[in-house]
């Protein structure tokens, strides 16, 4: 419920900020807590008739005023989805101009250009600071102190405690993001990761049973759960007031069937009721060790076109290699993206945690 508050106010806050940028799933976290009571109202003033003009004289106060946060939002939403703001207009034209407009306000972000022109390798967001410098890190002083200190150096060799910038995965903690990964993120993907999803009675349930699985950890720090590989993970209250409220997920394209099983017998031995599950099959194979973060090599680091975010980017020779360089470069501001390229994909960090684009 916090989390729905939050995105409501948050709607309302960004009322005429035309100029910054805004994610798909920021956009929708925050477009439909507040275009249900319009939709309540709505439905009310069609239904009860013109014979109740207060219902409809709210609806009307409400319709227009939502309007400014709205196309505020809707400025942000294509902006950063590279798109031009006169698609708004498609706004005015019902049915197929709303199709359209709904098209492209859930397009995924653009990563800029390059300042300098060159073609950068495919690039996905690190986030590093609320107050980004106004100049990125010159290409040739960044390559020069990555070259001169091994990458190990760059931070912890050794983890000697299980802490909050270890976390690899990407850990859903709140109803609204586990709704953004089902209703945005998972749809867009090529290959749908394998998965398990149990109800529970409570948060304890739903937090020992994730904690037998070899790879999730309480963090000593911050006290959350955190997973070293690259999976979706977590648990969350639902809100629905039901006798298990609480649901768990954990879901991974290298999930494998000995560990999709072992997830789900611990899921039933802690009380709990599958809700859905995406079986893996038995061809997929666990992760291999790290490789050798020291392959990982510079290529550039820029600000994009919108004079913001920073892009640090890397070459590596595979995914092992680039997940153990990314593992020892925890990144704690806003902004900022650390990218690694690699013949299987490209993978990143950013403010919460390694990814895979």
């Amino acid at each position: 419920m916090d989390n729905i508050m939050n995105a409501f106010k948050e709607f309302w806050t960004g009322s005429g900020n035309f100029e910054g940028k805004m994610s798909k799933e920021e956009f929708w976290q925050q477009i439909w807590p507040n275009a249900v009571p319009g939709l309540i109202l709505y439905i009310l003033s069609m239904t009860l008739g013109r014979d109740h003009h207060f219902i409809m004289i709210v609806f009307s106060i409400y319709y227009l005023v939502f309007l400014i946060p709205l196309f505020s939002a809707m400025s942000r939403r294509l902006n950063d989805a590279g798109c031009s703001r006169w698609n708004m207009i498609w706004f005015f034209v019902s049915c197929i101009g709303w199709i359209i407009l709904a098209y492209k306000l859930s397009k995924p972000s653009v990563m800029p250009q390059f300042s300098s022109g060159a073609a950068g390798p495919a690039v996905y967001p690190v986030q590093t600071s609320d107050k980004p410098s106004d100049a990125a890190p010159a290409p040739v002083q960044q390559a020069a102190q990555v070259n001169s200190e091994p990458a190990a150096e760059q931070t912890e060799n050794v983890q000697d405690a299980y802490l909050e910038k270890y976390n690899v995965g990407t850990r859903h903690d709140t109803l609204s993001k586990a709704s953004a990964y089902w209703m945005i993120e998972r749809p867009g993907m090529t290959v749908k990761p394998q998965f398990t999803m149990y109800r529970l009675a409570s948060a304890d349930d739903a937090e020992a049973a994730l904690l037998e699985m070899p790879f999730i950890h309480k963090a000593e720090d911050s006290g959350n759960l955190i997973c070293d590989r690259l999976m979706t993970y977590g648990y969350y209250d639902t809100g629905d007031g039901s006798d298990l409220p609480y649901e768990a997920l954990i879901a991974g394209t290298d999930f494998t069937l000995d560990e999709y099983k072992k997830a789900e017998q611990s899921f039933e031995d802690h009380g709990g009721k599958l809700k859905n599950h995406l079986e893996p099959s038995a061809s997929v194979k666990a992760p291999a060790a790290d490789g050798d973060a020291s392959k990982v090599v510079y290529s550039t680091t820029e600000k994009g076109n919108d004079g913001v975010s920073v892009y640090e980017v890397y070459k590596a020779p595979d995914k092992a290699c680039a997940i153990a360089f990314l593992k020892k470069r925890p990144v704690t501001q806003k902004m900022y993206y650390i990218v690694v390229d690699t013949p299987e994909g490209s993978f990143g960090r950013d403010i919460n945690g390694l990814y895979q684009e």
